[in-house]
């Protein structure tokens, strides 16, 4: 179990205005793990959206798209491609 957050208590102010309080906790039930375990359902559906906007494409254009548009993080250093880190952060936006 691993705490989290829902929201915030409303407190109000001495303006008479609602402001936002202490973060409601509570646990859950998720957990954060590193590796292609967590990296695969967010890659495939990135793939998913992809196609669903561009069907045409092939798979190595789908492959090409993902690797190019990947956000290179600091532990890569200079390379394209790290053992660790792969091609880098997925970014859909790009």
């Amino acid at each position: 179990m691993y705490p989290g957050q829902f929201g915030f208590q409303a407190v109000r102010g001495s303006d008479g205005q609602w402001h936002q309080g202490q973060p409601r906790r509570r646990d859950t039930d998720y957990d954060a793990w590193a590796g292609t375990s967590m990296a695969t359902p967010h890659v495939t559906a990135a793939v998913a959206l992809l196609k669903a906007n561009r069907p045409g494409l092939l798979p190595r254009e789908v492959r090409q798209a993902l690797t190019e548009t990947a956000d290179k993080v600091a532990g890569m250093g200079a390379v394209p491609f790290s053992p660790d880190y792969g091609y880098g952060r997925l970014n859909l936006r790009a």
